[in-house]
């Protein structure tokens, strides 16, 4: 069993509160081991934490750098975040809710996945604009780790306010990525194998959200079959999960009764119960329950403790030691535990302040997937260079990236050519640049541009079948 999530830091820094700084929360023991950290580091909001197979820790992040276990800056990985979160927002602990995940790779290799953010007015806010992936390599840095490769580009769109969320695929080895995108029904999937980092399709299915998606929470279940996504003006929406493809089917939106402006979730360990909590009270769903809206049933309202207890129910984490925690919306000074949650009703023994902290927190609770769910008992046959039309998704899209480009950028398909094409590089008035010819079953290709002046260049990928994709590409100096 991998002890990846076994240690988590969340809190202020030392400069910012005069109280304290950080709180690690270490479940290595039989009893949940809590203490202060020293630490320049400020959570708020986004939050990783990684430990080897062992549970040591070693590393953690806030989406504006990346801290070894020494709580320094680890080379490489300064200004993640770049724009106007590093520079609005980075003084006090990176920006969004979910908006950043760590995976393990081969070979003591990380990779994290996350948002890169721009201001647009026309959905009142701050969005995710593209997807980016930095590459950790902890043989590097005696130990201590370097980052070797950072934010390169994945895909451009509009994304959600966070609810980036990953789950072993059913080979129990690889990694799919969801990540749903603004003002839609649609969901973006990416899969980390061996190979690194792909994007694989956009599906659309269920409600369409508004621009309103802002705190909120995404889970899995710990037996990866159910995808959950929740919010205040956008409900409590459902979704059966495959691990073999990644298909999101079987969509159900539940009604959460009450006025709130902040929804968090979480999933007992096994797999039966949701929690969801509206700001102020906290409800349980059964999800085998023939009905499942009939099955909510409301466990506890807030009790109003002022602060520094002050802490409504918000995000929510499974622990390995079976239990979840809600931490709150605003600063607070302890997290909620449900104790006992594939108990039905009141018999999960929710306890409001249950653990004190000996530091502040606000709002943030680590972004973590389950680590050890391993393969599923059916074997999976699905796989991303799969040349079988039938397992593999229904269409060809493209993507480049690094963008902007140097010397040499990548084209990626989702899934292999399925006939000799072309790739068709325009500038940016409309001129014929180049031509590269692609081959069937190709993957992936790689073009050097070393030659091209600076500037903005478009592409057209095209094959027997017509037009498979196009866009721009950003070439640099």
């Amino acid at each position: 069993m991998e002890k990846r999530d076994y240690i988590w830091i969340i809190g202020y820094d030392v400069n910012v509160t005069s109280e304290g700084a950080g709180t690690k929360l270490d479940f290595n023991q039989d009893t949940l081991q809590v203490s202060f950290v020293e630490k320049p580091m400020w959570f708020s909001s986004s939050s990783i934490s990684m430990c080897d197979k062992e549970g040591d820790l070693i590393f953690y992040s806030n989406g504006c750098y990346v801290a070894g276990v020494d709580h320094l800056l680890m080379p490489g990985s300064e200004a993640l975040s770049p724009g106007i979160v590093e520079e609005e927002y980075c003084p006090f602990g990176g920006l969004q809710i979910q908006g950043l995940i760590a995976l393990p790779q081969l070979n003591d290799k990380y990779f994290l996945i996350g948002y890169q953010w721009e201001l647009l007015p026309e959905l009142a806010g701050i969005k995710g604009t593209s997807i980016t992936y930095s590459v950790i390599d902890m043989n590097l840095n005696n130990g201590l780790g370097e980052m070797v490769e950072k934010n390169t580009l994945i895909l451009q769109d509009t994304f959600s306010d966070g609810y980036l969320q990953a789950i072993q695929h059913a080979n129990g080895r690889d990694w799919w990525v969801i990540a749903p995108k603004a003002v839609s029904n649609c969901y973006h999937k990416l899969l980390l194998d061996s190979a690194g980092l792909h994007y694989v399709e956009k599906q659309c299915i269920g409600n369409v959200w508004d621009y309103r998606d802002w705190a909120g929470q995404a889970v899995f279940s710990p037996d990866g079959t159910k995808y959950i996504r929740f919010n205040a003006y956008n409900g409590l929406n459902i979704f059966d999960f495959d691990r073999c493809n990644g298909e999101l089917s079987n969509h159900i939106q539940i009604q959460v009764p009450g006025t709130y402006d902040s929804g968090g979730v979480g999933v007992s360990p096994n797999s039966r119960y949701l929690y969801a909590s509206a700001t102020d009270s906290l409800f349980q769903i059964d999800l085998q329950a023939p009905d499942i809206q009939q099955s909510l049933t409301f466990i506890e309202a807030y009790d109003g403790q002022p602060f520094p207890y002050y802490g409504v129910f918000y995000l929510q984490q499974l622990a390995p030691d079976g239990k979840i925690y809600i931490g709150g919306t605003g600063s607070h000074q302890h997290l909620h535990i449900i104790h006992q949650p594939d108990s039905a009703g009141l018999a999960c023994d929710f306890e409001q302040h249950g653990l004190p902290l000996p530091s502040f927190n606000y709002v943030s609770m680590p972004n973590l997937p389950h680590f050890n769910m391993g393969p599923t008992e059916e074997p999976c046959d699905w796989v991303l260079n799969d040349a079988k039309e039938e397992k593999a998704p229904s269409s060809v899209i493209t993507s480049v990236f690094p963008n902007p480009a140097s010397t040499r950028f990548t084209l990626s398909f989702n899934r292999p050519l399925p006939a000799r094409g072309e790739l068709i590089l325009y500038d940016a008035l409309g001129g014929t640049c180049a031509r590269f010819p692609l081959l069937p079953g190709a993957r992936q290709a790689s073009f050097d541009i070393s030659s091209r002046p600076a500037g903005l260049y478009f592409y057209e990928v095209r094959s027997a079948g017509g037009r498979l994709g196009a866009g721009k590409l950003l070439v640099g100096n």
